[in-house]
């Protein structure tokens, strides 16, 4: 990575040398610059920047003092001080006001055609004038509001950054540049103005404006975007810092970009010192925003907690309250202190970036690498502004890259998370039913998605005869692929928006498991007691197709037994919460699977066998009777457990043979076909 770096950096040294020969211009000497020879349609525009003469404090007639009688100069562009410190609380009218005079040598053969002039950056009342040699003819007059000695006369508002000038007949001409300031404490040139041909400097000047909008568009739209998103999920605090960020962002370049004065929305000078504040505003609440969203990607951590408190969040509270309470003059006096805060707040950052780059967090490395890029554009306007470097205002298209990729970064902490509840979801669909989950993305209770109540069902109790002595590699797989094909069983006919199914499985229980038709699923056959035989048929037959493929040296044998009895379901109070039934019926269902040894033994048969209550025997169809022997429970010591008043039961017993032929899965799908016909 360094390596790459290293590239970049060689790379933009060779660029900005090749630019620095490209723009190789006339220079200024002594307030007064040379173009005679200058060819501005092969060689461009000029800057004219170098020693201006300057007049401070009063006003100047340049017919009455000719520029040759003026011994002071002032570097263009650069800053100077309109208030004296102890000043502070009163405007001076002797230090807000100023005149810059250059003259020009412009090719004669120019003469009678016009030439361009862009003003460079001022943020206060400015006219500039351009007269011939003798001062008596007004060439071209630009004006940014009305500058003034007197205070009261000073109106900051106009915005007219492009002008032109007539070219006399000896191309001789003298540029008056006014300035005043008397709402903060500097003052001066920020940018050099520009002379070029005037179409050109207009495409310019609209490229520059149509850059910031975008700038200030895209700012925007991604704070919006973020908001909506913190609407979506107030837990997700980096998208509000995010946001605001951007927001204050696009409200800092709206401003500085001068596009309300420019559309002549600013009528009077308290609303440009409104603007004022929200330009210095805008500052501190961005590294507020800044470390917000770090706080909510959970990327400030330990000590670093209390200290982004009390210096971002505290100091930064305080530079807002002195911006919106102070006069201007006050506040942007104090100009250094909202720099320390963001300096501070970027060296700290890069320190805390750093750190845990080299921990090797790969989020923090993508952080970075936009913190970077921030920093860079940051610390070059801040010396641009101090005009200890010569380059250009960058921060607005650092930004720019830098909410891109932490937009990229919040963009894939959004799609993890949602990679991740996908995986969730995934996982729910294997415990809950589908309209559960439904029922739970649309906002509702787990414990409101499926009925509790009291109820009456059939149940089935399932269970595989001596599984314990059962002894070979698949065996687990053998278990398994039983209940798969059962629980598939269960589910035909499962419809979310009715709870329709043909049975629910209450539970498994090592070599069996227990199901209810009728409750709390409806039975798509309706007929629950019909419905009950023909599954447990079923139920049988894929016992069957798994036994077969198991092909285990020893006969295995499973057992039903099926009542009709109460069932109640409830959620538990305490986690886990999964819902549940409890009740008689579950119990008798055992109890009656459980009578499969006593009438086996009675009987001396061996195979699989379907053992039915009473009342469920007499709920059937007759046909359905028929393949069903009576057993009566009056002699002898045979009894149900928790059924003191069972009679008699009723047996069905089918070997291996039997059940994997055709005529007994024949006879069920006949079953079946009868019931979906009725």
């Amino acid at each position: 990575m360094i390596r790459h770096l290293t590239k970049l950096l060689i790379l933009a040294g060779l660029l900005s040398g090749c630019e620095g020969s490209r723009h190789a211009k006339p220079v200024i000497h002594n307030g007064h610059l040379d173009l005679s020879h200058w060819n501005f349609e092969d060689q461009g525009a000029v800057e004219l920047h170098g020693p201006w003469r300057f007049v401070k404090g009063e006003p100047l007639d340049i017919s009455v003092d000719p520029p040759e009688t003026l011994s002071k100069f002032k570097m263009v562009p650069e800053i100077w001080q309109a208030q004296e410190p102890n000043a502070l609380f009163e405007s001076s009218a002797n230090f807000g006001y100023g005149t810059y005079i250059l003259t020009v040598q412009l090719p004669r053969e120019l003469y009678s055609q016009t030439i361009g002039l862009r003003l460079g950056e001022t943020f206060m009342a400015s006219r500039v004038r351009a007269w011939d040699r003798q001062g008596q003819t007004v060439l071209g007059d630009i004006r940014q509001g009305n500058p003034s000695p007197i205070p009261k006369n000073e109106q900051p508002v106009a915005y007219e950054p492009l002008g032109k000038i007539i070219i006399p007949t000896d191309g001789f001409i003298m540029i008056q540049y006014e300035i005043s300031n008397h709402i903060f404490k500097r003052t001066g040139v920020l940018e050099a103005p520009v002379i070029d041909d005037y179409e050109r400097l207009s495409a310019d000047l609209f490229r520059d404006f149509f850059l910031r909008a975008f700038i200030v568009g895209v700012c925007l739209i991604i704070g919006i975007f973020h908001f909506v998103l913190y609407n979506q999920r107030r837990d997700d605090t980096s998208a509000l810092g995010f946001g605001v960020l951007c927001c204050f962002m696009a409200a800092r370049e709206f401003t500085t970009a001068r596009f309300v004065e420019f559309m002549g929305l600013v009528n009077s000078k308290e609303t440009f010192e409104f603007m004022i504040r929200m330009t210095y505003l805008c500052l501190p609440t961005m590294v507020i925003a800044t470390w917000k969203f770090y706080a909510g990607l959970n990327l400030l951590r330990g000590i670093y907690i209390p200290i982004t408190n009390i210096f971002c969040f505290g100091y930064g509270i305080a530079l807002i309250i002195l911006t919106m309470t102070f006069d201007p003059i006050i506040f942007t006096n104090l100009l250094w202190l909202y720099l320390l805060h963001l300096v501070v707040g970027c060296i700290t950052g890069i320190c805390f970036l750093a750190y845990y780059c080299i921990k090797g967090d790969s989020l923090v490395i993508k952080i970075t690498i936009a913190f970077v890029i921030l920093v860079i554009g940051v610390a070059n306007d801040i010396l641009h502004h101090r005009q200890v470097i010569d380059t250009m205002w960058i921060s607005p298209y650092t930004f720019i890259a830098f909410i891109l990729i932490q937009s990229a970064i919040i963009s894939g902490k959004s799609a993890a998370a949602f990679r991740k509840a996908q995986h969730s979801y995934n996982q729910l669909a294997k415990v809950f039913y589908p309209h559960q989950i439904k029922a739970m993305e649309a906002g509702q209770n787990l414990e409101d998605s499926m009925p509790v109540a009291k109820s009456e069902a059939c149940v089935i109790s399932f269970d595989i005869a001596g599984s314990s002595k059962i002894n070979s590699p698949g065996t687990r797989q053998f278990f398994r692929d039983i209940f798969s094909k059962c629980g598939e069983i269960m589910m035909e006919g499962y419809d979310e928006e009715t709870l329709q199914a043909n049975a629910f499985r209450v539970k498994e229980l090592g070599d069996g498991f227990l199901c209810t038709v009728g409750f709390p699923f409806s039975s798509p056959q309706g007929h629950i007691f019909e419905g009950a035989i023909v599954l447990s048929l079923r139920f049988m037959n894929a016992f069957c197709e798994c036994l077969n493929e198991f092909n285990y040296p020893h006969p295995i044998y499973c057992g039903i037994g099926v009542v009709h009895g109460p069932v109640q379901s409830f959620f538990p109070d305490s986690s886990p919460i999964e819902y549940d039934l409890f009740g008689h019926g579950l119990t008798l269902a055992t109890r009656y699977e459980e009578m499969r040894k006593f009438i086996l033994k009675e009987t001396g048969k061996k195979g699989n066998i379907i053992i039915l209550q009473r009342h469920v025997f007499e709920s059937l169809p007759p046909e359905m009777q028929n393949d069903f022997v009576r057993f009566d429970l009056t002699h002898g010591d045979a009894y149900v457990r928790d059924d003191p008043g069972a009679m008699v039961l009723y047996y069905r017993i089918l070997n291996r043979e039997q059940i994997v032929a055709a005529q007994p899965v024949a006879s069920a799908n006949k079953i079946v076909d009868q019931l979906q016909a009725s």
